[in-house]
C-alpha cells in the first residue's frame, strides 16, 4: 500500500514464523523487495545478514553497499539517530575492506534508485 517500511515488518513475521511458517528465505525475499523499494530497515537487516553469513554467504562489500543506502535513506527521512548508527556500520564495514572495493561498493550505492512502486 505504498508504506516501505511494512516490507521489513513482514519479513520479521517471517522470519520469527509469527502466524506464518518460519521461512528465512521467504523473509529475505521480503527484505529484497523492501530494499529495492527504498526501505532502510530492509537494507539495514540485509546488510547485517551479509556481515554475518546468516543464510547467505557472507559479503562485507554487499553489506557495505546495504548500508550505505540505509544511511542515505534515514538522512532522506530526518532520522538521524538511525542514520549515525548506520554511518558507523558503513564505516566499519569500509576498514574491512580494500580501498578499491570499499570504493566501488560506494559509487554503486551513490548510483541506487529505489524501484517504483
Amino acid at each position: 500500500g505504498g508504506f516501505v517500511v511494512a516490507f521489513s515488518d513482514v519479513a520479521s513475521l517471517y522470519w520469527d514464523g509469527i502466524g506464518v511458517k518460519a521461512g528465512h528465505a521467504e523473509a529475505r525475499g521480503w527484505l529484497e523487495r523492501g530494499a529495492g523499494r527504498g526501505d532502510p530497515f530492509s537494507h539495514r537487516w540485509l546488510a547485517e545478514l551479509y556481515e554475518r553469513g546468516d543464510g547467505v554467504p557472507q559479503d562485507i562489500e554487499k553489506a557495505l553497499f546495504h548500508h550505505a543506502i540505509e544511511v542515505r535513506l534515514f538522512e532522506k527521512y530526518g532520522d538521524e539517530q538511525d542514520a549515525a548508527v548506520a554511518r558507523a556500520r558503513r564505516g566499519s564495514d569500509a576498514r574491512a575492506l580494500s580501498p578499491e572495493v570499499a570504493v566501488r561498493a560506494a559509487y554503486e550505492a551513490m548510483d541506487w534508485r529505489p524501484t517504483a512502486q
